[in-house]
């Protein structure tokens, strides 16, 4: 009888068990159901089907195989770690949009399956990053490899054979990995201010960095622009414009020096009075050039590059080419002497950067603080403190809740301001119609009759006054909303309880006026 060419030397039943899994979701549940073994084995998937149970190669080589006998190329996949194990998997692409997916044994979960909804295989592999750490919480996933299709050990018979497979783990181990994270040197990488808010606001976020280690570059399409900034030490070193030391004026001052990268000019959108900026080559060539701050500048009394001025930072000389006028962001910079982050290295001994601040697109701020960890520090993300600074919306509504209190207050004061304005009317109006209320109480007015007169009196004060302010405030709003092509936004409520608001405080404020009245007696009255 002829061999089928498709069956790649599986028996009929190996064939419809396999066909029977369908989907790769299918394949991904016979994995899960089955056993997981720490054996130092390398088994076929005929073996695998047959002992069911594996470890993470066998179970990457077995999905591979299954997805071939369904229709997908067998394709297979190496996660590579640092400190830790490396993890195989099989990989697959959707039919429809070609997005990838991936099958894979793992005893943690978080390793398993992935729908097919990656656009690339670095999509794919990302998503394994944030699960992938070794016993001391580090994460340590670093490079994949391309993937390998696993037609090229057909002749060695690699679905079926009895004997270790160990012959596609050698292959993958010699296959060129592709870098997770783009490494960058300690000078290329990124003080990260982020634009972000209403009216084109800009805020900060700084990630601090713990001294020595290395830096990964965040790449994604949100970053503006980034730069890194590092405080050099450099003790009690005090820079001075002049060689010659003037006992009677001090010349010498203290002040920050501080060691960027190129890019942090941009990061930080500063503003040159004169001269130019640091470049890569500075860095590269660790030359004694340095950028000066406004506030350091005038201190060491130098106004411009014209010249070719120079200052001393302790006995070493660097070159001034450059001095700024203003920087939006790190207001620290228009003091400090800055010079290149190469320099700082050879000359200060400058071990790794302080400050990574990245400017991002509007809206980024948020999501670039949630990445900023794993993206900077992937093996150690404990190791950077990230500052972000509050939402637009959360400004706003605290700007907000200050005006409310503030308009409250006044709005509070105006209205003692008002009761006592009508209290004392009140008050004046008592005194001169003091014959007045004598002659009511002396035909028959009660003290209740009295008090009653003044207390209407101050009420209708207060109401007439609400009545104007309401009128007077609808009219405001009106026209500057008409001036400015807006659309007013009135209270319905306001013009009605300021006129009920303004009596309440009338008829308050009347009281004492009104009690005073009240308590006259109508001889004493006839004689004022």
């Amino acid at each position: 009888m002829k061999k089928d060419s498709n069956s790649w030397g599986l028996t009929p039943a190996e064939l419809r068990k396999l066909r029977g899994l369908k989907t790769p979701h299918g394949i991904q549940r016979l994995l899960d159901d089955m056993p997981y073994h720490l054996a130092d084995s390398a088994w076929s998937p005929r073996r695998v089907l047959r002992e069911n149970t594996s470890h993470c190669y066998e179970g990457a080589l077995f999905a591979a195989a299954a997805l071939r006998v369904i229709g997908y190329p067998p394709l297979i996949l190496d996660l590579e770690a640092e400190h830790d194990t490396d993890h195989v998997i099989a990989v697959y692409r959707n039919r429809v949009d070609g997005h990838w997916g991936s099958v894979a044994k793992s005893n943690y979960t978080g390793c398993r399956y992935r729908e097919p909804v990656y656009r690339s295989l670095r999509e794919l592999v990302l998503s394994y990053f944030d699960v992938y750490f070794n016993l001391r919480g580090e994460r340590t996933l670093r490079t994949f490899s391309r993937p390998v299709h696993m037609r090229r050990f057909d002749p060695l018979h690699w679905m079926t054979t009895e004997k270790p497979v160990w012959f596609v783990a050698e292959y993958l181990l010699n296959v060129a990995p592709y870098l997770l994270y783009s490494v960058a040197p300690l000078m290329v990488l990124l003080a990260v201010l982020i634009t972000f808010g209403l009216m084109q606001r800009s805020n900060e976020i700084t990630a601090v960095k713990a001294t020595g280690t290395s830096i990964y570059r965040i790449v994604t399409p949100v970053v503006v622009a980034a730069g890194l900034l590092s405080d050099v030490n450099v003790q009690d070193t005090l820079v001075n414009a002049s060689p010659v030391v003037d006992p009677v004026n001090q010349t010498a001052l203290r002040l920050a020096v501080r060691a960027a990268s190129p890019d942090l000019f941009r990061a930080v959108r500063a503003e040159l009075g004169s001269g130019r900026f640091l470049d890569e080559g500075h860095s590269n060539r660790a030359d004694r050039v340095a950028i000066l701050g406004p506030d350091a500048a005038r201190r060491l009394g130098i106004s411009g590059v014209e010249r070719l001025p120079a200052i001393y930072v302790g006995d070493q000389l660097y070159l001034v080419i450059g001095i700024l006028r203003d920087v939006v962001r790190k207001p620290e910079l228009l003091g400090s002497v800055i010079i290149p982050e190469g320099t700082a290295r050879r000359h200060f001994g400058l071990f790794g950067p302080g400050t990574v601040v990245v400017e991002t697109k509007i809206g980024a701020a948020s999501l670039i603080a949630l990445q900023a960890r794993a993206a900077l520090r992937p093996d150690d993300p404990r190791a950077l403190r990230v500052q972000l600074p509050q939402e637009p919306r959360r400004v706003r509504d605290d700007v907000q809740t200050d005006l409310n209190v503030m308009f409250l207050l006044l709005g509070g004061l105006s209205l003692v301001v008002g009761a006592l304005g009508i209290a004392n009317i009140t008050l004046v109006g008592v005194m001169e119609r003091t014959a007045e209320i004598g002659l009511r109480r002396a035909i028959g007015a009660t003290r209740r009759h009295i008090a009653a007169q003044f207390l209407i009196e101050s009420a209708s004060m207060g109401v007439v006054g609400g009545l104007l302010g309401s009128s007077v405030g609808v009219l405001i709003v009106v026209g500057v909303s008409a001036y400015q092509v807006w659309t007013p936004v009135l209270d319905p409520l306001a013009p009605l309880l300021a006129p009920a608001v303004g009596g309440v405080i009338g008829l308050l404020s009347g009281v004492y006026p009104a009690s005073r009245a009240a308590a006259l007696e109508p001889a004493e009255a006839f004689r004022h």
